[in-house]
This record gives structure tokens, sequence and C-alpha cells, in this order.
């Protein structure tokens, strides 16, 4: 009859971590020399290389599950190291992918799933937990943290700014976990927004003529009035208030109609009056209350 996959497994592993009584008992007396740990891993890699050869290629996910659970399982920090020096030493050894078992040797794009899958997971945990598991805590911060390190260079880092700032927009604070981690990396993005932003944009007033020509700089987006910004950067924050206050001021210069419609992307056929003051108010107003009914379309409905 055939072992299951489990028996063998821990078959394997558990001959080599098993330990005498009095060395449970005296384990801070009892010491293997380096020699003596190699020959272990040693043994145990090729007893485990062997297996792996005879198994097929879809069960090869679900053997590395299994050798995660078992060491999770383990009490010992001797036995946990031991078996993690395992896992080094099969990876460095190609018996096993990096994929499977770390994160170094991975695609960007598996640290990017990887990434969101852990933030996302951390927005689950609650304010206040038990001090039990303080621990299990730090040790997803710190796999954060070295997916953000840009040393490790395991992502880039403009790809793991745009899954914070989707998670976190600007205004909102991270999960109480990651804490200055997450600011810090956010803020250290702020001078290359800035670089890609206009300095002072929002206190500065186009030259409103009769040609028409409007830059890029003045277009607004006609749902929020708000400056169209590319990319997942933290802009500074007044560029993400509606601009009220140009819009105003473009209304109140003559010949203006041109440039309103290009600036808010309308039919030209949209304006087709004068711009007294009383006008201005009324357009103003027009524009508001598009403004409030898009954002708030529950308001007006029957």
């Amino acid at each position: 009859m055939a072992l299951s996959m489990e028996t063998q497994l821990q078959s394997i592993f558990e001959d080599v971590v098993k330990t005498e009584m009095i060395e449970e008992a005296f384990a801070g007396m009892f010491m293997d020399t380096p020699e003596d740990e190699r020959t272990k891993l040693i043994s145990c890699l090729g007893a485990f290389r062997q297996y792996w050869g005879t198994l097929p290629q879809e069960s090869h996910e679900q053997c590395v599950q299994w050798i995660v659970r078992f060491i999770h399982s383990q009490h010992s920090a001797k036995r946990i190291s031991f078996l993690y020096d395992c896992l080094a030493m099969a990876v460095e050894t190609s018996l096993l992918p990096p994929r499977m078992v770390s994160l170094e040797g991975v695609d960007y794009k598996g640290v990017r799933d990887l990434l969101k899958a852990v933030l996302d997971k951390i927005q689950t945990i609650p304010t206040t937990v038990s001090s039990a598991i303080v621990q299990q805590l730090l040790a997803a911060r710190e796999v954060v943290e070295y997916i953000l390190d840009r040393n490790a260079c395991l992502l880039p880092a403009y790809f793991a700014i745009t899954e914070i700032r989707k998670l976190y927009p600007e205004g909102q604070l991270s999960h109480w976990l990651l804490g200055s981690l997450i600011s810090d990396f956010v803020d250290s993005f702020r001078p290359t927004a800035r670089i890609n932003s206009i300095c002072g944009r929002c206190s500065l007033l186009p030259v409103v003529n009769n040609s028409g020509a409007i830059c890029n700089s003045w277009k607004l987006d006609p749902t929020t009035l708000r400056f169209p910004l590319r990319g997942m950067l933290p802009f500074d924050k007044d560029l993400f208030e509606p601009q009220t206050g140009l819009l105003r001021y473009v209304l109140e210069q003559p010949y203006s109609r041109e440039m309103v419609c290009n600036m808010l992307g309308l039919n030209k056929q949209f304006v087709l009056f004068s711009y007294s003051s009383v006008h201005v108010n009324l357009v103003l107003f027009f524009v508001s209350f598009l403004f409030h009914f898009s954002s708030s379309p529950h308001l007006f409905l029957p």
C-alpha cells in the first residue's frame, strides 16, 4: 500500500529534527557542531531530493505548502531554524524554485500581488489586538518593509506607491501596524510629485484673450473642477481641491467663452451669452449644481 505524501514527508523531516529526552531537558547545554549541522542538512536534503523526484509536477506546490505548515507547527526555535536552512539549501542547489519559498528571485508581478494581499489582510486587523499575536503582526510588517526596501530590488518603487495610494488615498491614514513605514515611503515620493506638477499652480491665473488658445495647464475635470493629475503620486493637497476660483476668474474676463469651453471640454455652443456679473454668478451656480449632482446624485432622485 502506497504511503501518502504527508506520511512520507513527515518521516523525512521528523527523523532529522527529533531529539532525545535528555536533550529536551537540557536544551541549552547540548549544542551541535557546525559540521554536525551540515551533515544533518545534507542528509535531510538528500532524502527529500530523492522523494521530490518521484512527485508529479502538479503535487510540487502542495508538497511545499505541507513543509511550511510543518515548520509552523514546531515549538523549538532551533528546529524551525534548521528546517528553514533546509529550504534555503534546496533553493540554492536549484532543487526548489525560488518562487515557491521566498521573495528573492521572484518576478516583480508576484511581489506586487503579495504586497497587495498583505496590505488588504492588514486592513482587517482591528484597532485593539491581544498581545499574544503581536509577534505575528510584526512578521507581516517585516514582509512589507522588506518589499518596500529599495535596496532589496524586489519591486519597482512606483508600483509599490501605486498599490499603497489605491488603498490609502490622499488624506487617509494608513493602518496603525504600518504607521511610519507607509508614511515615510509615501513622503519619499513628494519631491517627485512636485517635479511632475507646476509650482504654485493653484495661485496662478491665465491670460484670457479672444484667440481661444489654451495651455493644457488650465484644463479641469468637468465633473469635479479639479486639475487632472496623472499617476498615483502624493501631489500637494491643494491640487486635489475644486478650482472654482480659477473658473470664476476666467468667466469674469471678456472673450472667455472659448477658453471656458476648452477648460471644461464643453461644446462651444454651451456658452452663448455675455459675461456680466449676473451671468457669471449664474454660470457658477450651474457648474456647482452639476458638481454636487454628480457627487451626490441620490439627492435629486425621486
